[in-house]
């Protein structure tokens, strides 16, 4: 085999660009190519390689910045493909865990998997989803559930006040631990019943012809509308 000194120089300029390091130099998202820098030379505009184009597709576009590989299976850049997601110091992983999957966002979300602790974590500002073999935690500010039927098989914990626009149906027993504080008029299966005073401020007693509705503590906070910054 003939040294590579020797080699005519279209077969040299080939086999060095087979594969070739570089960093993503622009992007054209609408046409779904990008270009690259790499040694002295600028690529002409260039498709990256996507997980997956088949019958699921991705949409992942590379990064001005980003490290990446070329390949040119016949070492004409020209017909090279792209390959994003080469670690760089300027782009490090965002974890070093052996046990871990995360995926990092330019505004700080991130979504992990930690297979060692069957844990499962969506991470979006000060709203958190955590999801175990055991159990589900959603902390956020606002949760709302636009549904026309809920339903709960187990028990339900409150921690704060409830609060109903509508009427509350027990259809077995309603045990109240503390004070039973009426603003209207109580009424059972034999009709009103006042034989019974509150004395609590701003709620009216039972005998009242215009009750008095006392004060909700509880701050009802509108959802932002799509595209709406949240207050």
């Amino acid at each position: 085999m003939p040294e590579a000194d020797a080699l005519p120089a279209d077969m040299n300029r080939r086999i060095e660009s087979l594969i070739r390091i570089g960093v993503v130099s622009a992007v054209d998202h609408a046409a779904g190519k990008c270009r690259v820098k790499t040694g002295g030379l600028e690529t002409n505009w260039l498709t990256w390689r996507e997980r997956r184009e088949g019958a699921t597709t991705d949409w992942d576009p590379p990064t001005i910045g980003e490290e990446c590989m070329i390949f040119s299976p016949s070492g004409e850049l020209a017909g090279g493909i792209v390959f994003p997601g080469v670690p760089s110091t300027a782009h490090p992983p965002p974890s070093h865990d052996k046990n871990q999957w995360k995926r990092l966002f330019p505004d700080g979300t991130f979504i992990l998997y930690d297979h060692a602790a069957h844990l499962f974590q969506i991470n979006l500002g000060s709203t958190v989803l955590t999801l175990t073999r055991g159990m589900t935690c959603l902390k956020t500010p606002f949760f709302l559930v636009d549904t026309p039927l809920t339903e709960f098989t187990g028990e339900v914990d409150i921690i704060g006040n409830m609060h109903t626009h509508k009427n509350a149906i027990v259809d077995i027993n309603n045990i109240n631990g503390a004070n039973d504080i009426a603003a209207g008029v109580q009424l059972d299966g034999a009709g009103n019943t006042n034989h019974h005073q509150h004395g609590v401020d701003g709620v009216a007693l039972g005998g009242d012809s215009v009750p008095v509705k006392p004060k909700f503590p509880l701050k009802i906070i509108k959802p932002p509308e799509p595209g709406e910054p949240p207050s």
